[in-house]
């Protein structure tokens, strides 16, 4: 299988690079300079139409959304555990997590990332994220990991997302959140995955 990641460092490429070093994946990195609009031109708006990063080409066939990525991953190379097995009764909540990030919280993140952006307050934007952020503790109160004891690619993307959220407002991000996503980054991929 060839895979070819398109990348752009600071984004959510990193965390499908994360899970392409978490899983073991033979990859080629193909870094984008979105600064000078390579991700606006052909051939990559073939890959992926709408110009953003991250894309993936599995033998050619493009991939986009890092967290369907994430998930394929997961499945893909099922011999790194990041995932449970479909049968398995985390398998909901791995499900849940796994899409509660971007389809939830990171709406929500960008609202106030744009809301600081135009020097508002952002005060209704962070009132906004404040339940999510407690669905997350109250989910993580009793297990080291969203499915328990094992790390899995739903962790990835939290904690992605709540890196996005202390690198605008460290204050929303209660101690318990802040230490599992340190836990989460301080995994040898994530270092691997951080370091361009």
């Amino acid at each position: 299988m060839k895979i070819v990641l398109f990348f752009y460092p600071k984004t959510r490429a990193t965390r499908v690079r994360w899970m392409l070093e978490e899983v073991g994946a033979d990859y080629t990195l193909q870094t984008l300079d979105v600064r000078a609009g390579e991700n606006r031109l052909e051939p990559y708006l073939a890959v992926h139409p709408h110009g953003k990063v991250p894309a993936l080409t599995i033998d050619g066939r493009p991939m986009i959304e890092s967290g369907a990525i994430c998930g394929w991953l997961a499945d893909a190379f099922p011999a790194s555990g990041l995932a449970p097995a479909l049968d398995a009764p985390e398998r909901a909540d791995y499900m849940q997590w796994l899409f509660y990030a971007s389809a939830t919280l990171e709406p929500a993140l960008g609202e106030l990332f744009m809301a600081k952006r135009k020097g508002e307050s952002g005060e209704a934007q962070a009132a906004a994220i404040v339940p999510m952020v407690a669905f997350a503790e109250r989910a993580l109160a009793d297990r080291p990991w969203l499915t328990g004891e094992a790390f899995s690619a739903a962790d990835v993307i939290l904690a992605s997302s709540f890196q996005w959220l202390r690198a605008m407002a460290p204050e929303m991000l209660p101690a318990m959140l802040s230490e599992y996503s340190t836990r989460a980054f301080a995994r040898p991929a994530a270092r691997r995955a951080s370091a361009i």
